[in-house]
Formats: C-alpha cells, sequence, structure tokens
C-alpha cells in the first residue's frame, strides 16, 4: 500500500514539474573553472572544479541523491549519486526514475551545493568533505559573495564550526527543510579526495592539504602540556556499526590503568583539540570519534580497534602523514552481523600486551 501511494504521488509531480532526463551529449551552461591551490598526492591526475549553472533546481533525497537540474536534464559536475556505498556514474541518479517528488520552494541568489547525501551529517565527513569543499571554492569565491550554503541539516555542532570559519548561520540553508529549491544560481566543487569505488576503499586518497588545512584553522593556538591516556567511548552513539560489545568491561580494565574516559559528542570542538592534542596514546573503536586525531602531536601513540575485514584505512593515513605511532588493534570479523554489523569484542589479554609496550 505505502509502495503504491508513493508510485502515485511522484507521478503527480512528475506531471508538475516534468519528467528528469540524461543527456550526455548536451552541456546546459555548466561553468567549469579548474582549481589550482591545491593537489592530491596520492592522485596526481586528479584536478578540482568549481561548477557553475543559473536558473536551475537542485533536489536530494537526503540519503544518497543530489541532483542539479536545468530545462529537465541533470547536470553531471554538480550531482552525486553514491548507491549501497559506491560512487555511481549520472544514470543511476534516482531523478530519473523517480522525479522531484517534492514541491519546488524558489530561492533568489546564489547557493552553494554542500550536499552528499547523508554522510554529511557524519563528523568525519564534515571535517574531511565538507570543509575542505569550501576551501576548495574559497580559493576562488569570497564567501561573502555566496548568498547560501546548503547543508543536509542544520545541526548546531555543525553551524558552530562554520562560524569559526566566517559563515554565519542565517546564510545556512537545510535541505531537510528545502528537498527541491530553485535558485537564481547553484555553484559545486569536486570532491576533496571521493572520485570512484567504495568511499571505505577511498579514504587511503585523503590528500594532505586537508589536514594541513585542519590545523592550520583549529590548532594554531593550541600548545601541548600534558601526556593523557585517553579512551574514547562511543556507547552513546546512534550507529551500530562497529560498536564495542564489551563495552562496560574494556572501560574498567581502562580505567584501572590510568584512563581518562572521554565521549567526544559532549566536547566542544576546542575542548576535544585540547584533548587530543595532549594525549600521549589514545585508544578507541573505528568511527568517527577518531577523527581528531589530526589534532595530535608528533609520535602520539594510536591504537584504533577494527575488524579483520573493514576496508577502511583512514587513520593509517592520517598517522603516516603525521608521524603518529599508529597501532591497528584487529578483531574477530563480524560484518555478516545484521544487528551490529561490524561489531568489536576486544580481547582484553590481548590489548594489555599492547598496552605493555607503551
Amino acid at each position: 500500500m505505502v509502495k503504491k501511494v508513493k508510485t502515485i504521488i511522484r507521478g503527480l509531480f512528475k506531471l508538475i514539474y516534468g519528467r528528469v532526463n540524461f543527456d550526455n551529449n548536451i552541456n546546459y551552461s555548466t561553468i567549469a573553472s579548474e582549481i589550482d591551490k591545491y593537489d592530491n598526492e596520492t592522485k596526481s591526475d586528479q584536478k578540482y572544479f568549481l561548477y557553475s549553472s543559473d536558473n536551475c533546481r537542485i533536489y536530494t533525497d537526503l540519503n544518497e541523491n543530489v541532483a542539479v537540474i536545468k530545462d529537465r536534464i541533470i547536470l553531471d559536475g554538480h550531482s552525486y549519486q553514491q548507491v549501497n556505498g559506491k560512487l555511481e556514474s549520472l544514470k543511476q541518479n534516482s531523478v530519473l526514475k523517480n522525479g522531484t517528488p517534492y514541491f519546488k520552494k524558489k530561492i533568489n541568489g546564489t547557493i552553494l551545493n554542500l550536499l552528499q547525501g547523508s554522510s554529511g551529517e557524519n563528523y568525519f565527513h564534515f571535517m574531511f568533505d565538507i570543509l575542505p569543499k569550501l576551501w576548495l571554492v574559497e580559493s576562488k569565491i569570497k564567501f561573502e559573495d555566496i548568498d547560501y550554503f546548503l547543508l543536509n541539516k542544520r545541526i548546531d555542532w555543525q553551524i558552530k564550526i562554520l562560524k569559526i570559519i566566517g559563515i554565519n548561520s542565517n546564510k545556512i540553508l537545510s535541505a531537510k527543510q528545502n528537498r527541491h529549491i530553485e535558485a537564481t544560481k547553484i555553484i559545486s566543487v569536486t570532491h576533496p579526495w571521493y572520485l570512484e569505488g567504495y568511499i571505505q576503499e577511498q579514504v587511503s586518497n585523503i590528500p594532505s592539504w586537508i589536514i594541513y588545512e585542519l590545523r592550520a584553522h583549529f590548532l594554531n593556538k593550541y600548545i601541548s602540556k600534558k601526556n593523557l591516556k585517553i579512551f574514547l567511548d562511543r556507547s552513546d552513539s546512534k550507529f551500530k556499526h562497529c560498536k564495542i560489545m564489551n563495552n562496560s568491561k574494556l572501560i574498567n580494565f581502562l580505567e584501572k590503568r590510568n584512563f581518562q574516559i572521554v565521549k567526544p559528542e559532549k566536547l566542544s570542538l576546542n575542548e576535544q583539540i585540547d584533548i587530543f592534542n595532549n594525549a600521549q596514546i589514545i585508544v578507541g573503536g573505528h568511527g568517527a570519534a577518531l577523527t581528531n586525531i589530526i589534532f595530535c602531536k608528533k609520535n602520539t601513540n594510536i591504537i584504533e580497534f577494527i575488524p579483520s575485514s573493514h576496508p577502511s584505512r583512514k587513520c593509517e593515513r592520517i598517522s603516516k602523514i603525521l608521524n603518529l605511532n599508529y597501532f591497528k588493534f584487529i578483531t574477530k570479523d563480524t560484518k555478516d552481523d545484521k544487528q551490529f554489523p561490524y561489531n568489536i569484542n576486544v580481547d582484553l589479554d590481548e590489548l594489555e600486551k599492547n598496552l605493555n609496550l607503551y
């Protein structure tokens, strides 16, 4: 019944706004300007571009698809389709089948498109995808010349970070409240590092300039004075991915060894930076909580709990760039667990052996 209703609704909106089409032979007045300020040393052939189109519309399903459309033609460069974790071609964008089943809101002004599916709400992807996109754009356009910045949602911690880099909250648009927008101009930019394949397999291609920009913008006033031992507790996370199943026992184990238990989501960005920059050793399960190792001092010890078949190499990549002492603590593969995919069960005896090395 629900499926039938959705089909009827999509059909009605196709009557209102028309069917969206794909045409590989038409370039609908998209201006592409190359950005040469930054290079990706992991992919020497990668080029960054700023895309600009006038009098067009943007639609998102807030999950996997973003489409910029002009005269009922979906535009390449602007649009994004990550289906089941894999970046797909423009032909796979859902608007070609489902249309744009939300009423359109007209906005006079220039909108910077910062949408990339649901990942834009994640802390790691905000720091490594959204902020670098802004710095790419800023190398060509001043922020004050952009009327609106379009994000998935108006999330409080994101708004606070954007304010630090000079973007006022009154210029931030929520796609959740504005799923379908027509604007005077829409600007988009190349993803800083994710250009093909599965995203978890591509994090090893994160360019070093992103890390150096993050440190330059947020770390410059911090001086490390302490040698803290930190465990990153993700037990309150809404995500089931990489959940530590024996978390309580692990906390008891680490507290007896003078570890400080930290829940990063409870802290301000400045508080997190201070803790990470003052850490001697950081222990935690794979996930966004480890993002802030970018603020660690040289030779900080990092222990990441990660299931054997998990493809992500982001902590390895960051550690290599910043000369951190990284250790991958591999746990039993549980990727097929439907309730807790890639869950983690830490062998405390094995962890004891590793901690004795520090």
